[in-house]
């Protein structure tokens, strides 16, 4: 035991040494982004070490944590920050241990500029020394800014890389460093003599790393092998001083670039060819022409002229053909146009002025007509606002009038109620004494039962009635936190998604039910993403089930994991929140819960949250039929809250100072709604239903079930006792198993060409609505299903349930151009197209979740 606690404390004696190190890393990742709690966006990656900047190697020892070190990406770097391409860095220690031991200084993170890479080319695409920089070259990873090419027995360099990505591969290509397009000629063997080069050489390097935003240790990301040769910075600033040979690498592009600049004197070689034709015409007519010599010479240097004359010609027609030189034509085209304002300026600025008091005048015209149709609207608004002020004032004071109407009925009912439970009461002994004569007494109280709303069942002579508090509508008071809540137990046993996932597919099966396993996907990653998921669907399909049994699987083999679990059943008659959560008897002094038992279950989970936080179970609440009344209503206070930073997600229930303290719920007035609860709510698509207003579709996915598989439903009963083996899941699996991220390029291309024709039919695309979906399509595993499959869904949840009617000028032909834009995608998108298909079909009866706010 001592030996192995003195090997760790060696190993890490040795790791620190590193701390402030400059050390040769390659990126490891494409970087990702984390939002923080004050809702500000980092980007964040991993890196390889490789060695140090002296060349001195490194050990597993020296990298523990996988071999990888965290890095805080900033704004100027982050373009250089993909998969392979070699970085220097500093190292420091690392915030979070736990994870990674080192990580790098974010300000000294470089490209590093007197390191350089030797690339091999290969002999059959390189014939000639000049072939290295007319030719890519074709790497694994990026190069560095400077590298040495290594092609039959000779090392050439150095050169400047210009590299391009292509897919998984970069095409690289060289130019000379110097100034004259030269470079050195140097032989491979004196790279690998120990007296002259090899020293500095780093040959045989390999890193491993990933072609995603996710590490390379991950299983699941796809991977790639980068080999380098590195020349060291000590030997690389020797070459100069040796005595190498240098040889002129000079690229075809750097030639026709030399060409281009005799068009500078293009003018003056014409003025010449002139002055020539003249001076041979005036020699012949003066008689000077006529020896051989003088002739001859005279000649050549007007055949020369020609020639380069011709030869700029054809050379300015492929210039033109190439396009090398529309920039330099547009910028003398600039030069030219700023030269002939400034020589004209005070005609232009004549012109102008005489162009700008004819328009100022047609202006001045425009804005007294425009004064007139003010005042003209003034007067019908005024005259408008008259009559609304009218009409507001009557519809408030008939609301005034049906509150107090309401309200005094609420209290006459809660009288009768209260007399009703006390006629019970009596009732309970009276029955032990004579139960017959108790009987004939029950049934003549019937009529008033019914009359208040409570509808008991007649017992039979042999039974006793058991009279308590839940029979008048009043929760107990004597209230516990579960036990289990109150744990501070720690799961040792883990869970992957995947397992998790197939755990929930078996379970589904046994229990003799059928979902598409596309449902079943979109379910999961809507309740781990988000707060408010809403399953929709005809009656039958197993809206109601659903979230039972993914409790059942979340649970897992936990006795205390359904505990967890509670089904709200949504009544027609609610109004306010005081109907799913309780109210206030300021009289007596107590806080009386509802029969949902919402209240005690929010108190469970916001304990456990408190006693446990990232170890804490998940909570879910059902709100079963939730359209059965306006969800705005009894509802609009989670709506509010739910938007909330994680420290003031805060539900009011009551006034502290109206309740006794001896109350056992006095202490929970205010309750916090902790990230690990969950709310469902299912909706019926028929005439019985309220409409879902836009404010609540914002917040939340809309899955809407289909029919499973009929065939593997069996016609034997569920059995509710099957057992599901495993570990419970907590708030750190889904913590982990979600992911925050922006769209690729091809997703939000096409969103962005939806994006007009969404704010056509009155669903635009917010910035609310555009996190949650690229937290979605990020958070979906590749396994579960594509990108391109997950943003198809959640076109269908998020975006086109917005859609109001199609009646209005213009919303027909939006509805089109999105079903075109989609089918011109190679994804089929089948279930956005069948969503628009449906909204077709229904346009004359518009869908329930498609309909007005009630707000």
């Amino acid at each position: 035991m001592s030996s192995t606690l003195l090997s760790i404390d060696c190993a890490r004696m040795r790791a620190m040494k590193l701390i402030g190190s400059r050390i040769i890393v390659s990126v490891a990742q494409y970087p990702f982004e984390l939002r923080s709690e004050t809702g500000a966006v980092n980007t964040f990656g991993t890196l390889v070490p490789i060695m140090k900047t002296d060349g001195e190697a490194l050990s597993a020892e020296d990298c523990p944590s996988q071999g990888l070190i965290f890095w805080l990406i900033k704004s100027p770097i982050l373009r250089f920050a993909q998969p392979g391409r070699l970085l220097v860095a500093t190292l420091e220690p690392a915030k979070r241990q736990e994870e990674h031991e080192y990580q790098a200084q974010p300000d000294t993170i470089e490209r590093p500029e007197d390191i350089a890479e030797i690339l091999t080319q290969d002999v059959l695409s390189v014939q000639d020394p000049i072939d290295l920089v007319n030719k890519e070259t074709i790497l694994d990873h990026p190069p560095t800014s400077l590298v040495l090419a290594r092609w039959g027995e000779h090392v050439y360099g150095p050169f400047r890389t210009e590299a391009q990505r292509d897919h998984s591969r970069w095409r690289v290509t060289l130019q000379a460093y110097y100034p004259d397009k030269s470079v050195l000629k140097i032989p491979w063997k004196d790279f690998q003599d120990t007296q002259k080069l090899q020293p500095h050489l780093r040959e045989g390097l390999r890193v491993t790393v990933s072609l995603e935003d996710r590490s390379p240790m991950r299983g699941d990301s796809s991977k790639q092998d980068c080999q380098y040769q590195i020349f060291l910075s000590n030997g690389f600033k020797r070459l100069p001083s040796l005595g190498y040979p240098k040889i002129s690498l000079e690229s075809n592009r750097d030639v026709l670039i030399k060409f281009v600049k005799r068009f500078a004197v293009k003018k003056k070689q014409q003025e010449l060819r002139v002055l020539l034709d003249d001076l041979a015409l005036a020699a012949d007519a003066s008689g000077l022409n006529e020896t051989g010599g003088d002739r001859d010479a005279f000649n050549a240097v007007r055949d020369r002229l020609g020639r380069m004359q011709e030869d700029d010609y054809a050379l300015a027609k492929s210039l033109a053909a190439s396009g090398l030189i529309d920039q330099q034509i547009r910028t003398v085209l600039t030069e030219r146009v700023d030269q002939y304002v400034q020589e004209n300026s005070a005609a232009l600025a004549a012109e102008i002025s005489k162009r700008v008091e004819a328009l100022q005048h047609e202006l001045n015209s425009l804005d007294r007509r425009k004064a007139t149709f003010e005042d003209e609207l003034a007067g019908r608004n005024l005259h408008f606002e008259r009559e609304l002020e009218s009409k507001r004032q009557v519809f408030e004071q008939e609301r005034d009038k049906d509150l107090r109407r309401i309200e005094k009925e609420r209290e006459e009912l809660t009288k009768q109620r209260d007399e009703a439970g006390n006629l019970l009461s009596g009732l309970t002994q009276t029955f032990r004494e004579s139960q017959t004569e108790l009987i004939a007494q029950f049934l003549g109280l019937l009529p008033l039962f019914e009359r208040i709303g409570i509808s008991p069942t007649v017992p039979r002579l042999t039974e006793s009635i058991n009279v308590d508090s839940a029979r008048v509508g009043r929760a107990p008071q004597n209230f516990e936190v579960p036990a289990f809540a109150k744990s501070d137990d720690i799961r040792t046993a883990t869970v992957t998604e995947e397992e998790f996932f197939e755990r929930f597919e078996r379970h589904v099966k046994n229990r003799n039910f059928s979902y598409r396993r596309k449902d079943l996907a979109a379910f999961h990653v809507s309740i781990k993403c988000s707060d408010i998921t809403i399953l929709g669907g005809w009656s039958g399909t197993g809206k109601s089930s659903l979230p039972l049994l993914y409790m059942e699987a979340a649970a897992g083999s936990s006795a205390q994991g359904l505990g967890r679990y509670l089904r709200v059943d949504v009544s027609p008659s609610w109004l306010d929140m005081r109907d799913l959560m309780g109210h206030l008897n300021s009289i007596e002094g107590r806080f009386q819960p509802a029969e949902s038992g919402l209240y005690q279950h929010l108190i469970s989970a916001a304990t456990e949250f408190e006693h446990r936080q990232q170890e804490s179970g998940i909570y879910v609440v059902t709100l079963d039929e939730m359209n059965l009344s306006h969800v705005e209503h009894y509802f609009s206070g989670f709506l509010q809250a739910l938007e909330q930073p994680a420290s003031q997600r805060m539900i009011r229930c009551f006034d502290a100072m109206s309740v006794d303290a001896s109350n056992s719920f006095a202490k929970w007035a205010e309750i916090k709604i902790p990230r690990s609860l969950r709310f469902v709510g299912t909706v019926n698509f028929d005439e019985t239903t309220k409409q879902l207003s836009q404010r609540l579709l914002d917040r939340a996915n809309l899955v809407r079930l289909g029919a499973g598989d009929l065939h593997q439903v069996s016609a034997t009963d569920r059995d509710p006792n099957v057992s599901v083996p495993g570990p419970a899941v907590i708030l750190r699996d889904f913590r982990e198993w979600t992911r925050s991220s922006a769209l690729d390029t091809e997703q939000a291309a096409l969103l962005d060409t939806l994006r007009k024709h969404l704010q056509e039919l009155g669903c635009p695309v917010t910035p609310r609505r555009y996190r949650a979906i690229g937290d979605f399509v990020a958070s979906t595993p590749s396994w579960l299903m594509s990108p391109s499959e997950a943003f198809d869904l959640q076109i269908a949840q998020r975006l086109l349930p917005q859609i109001r009617g199609l009646f209005r000028p213009g919303a027909r032909a939006a509805l089109d151009a999105i079903d075109q834009a989609l089918s011109q995608q190679p994804y089929t998108f089948e279930e956005s197209r069948q969503a628009l298909e449906d909204l077709r079909r229904n346009e004359e009866s518009t869908l329930p979740f498609t309909e007005t706010s009630v707000l």
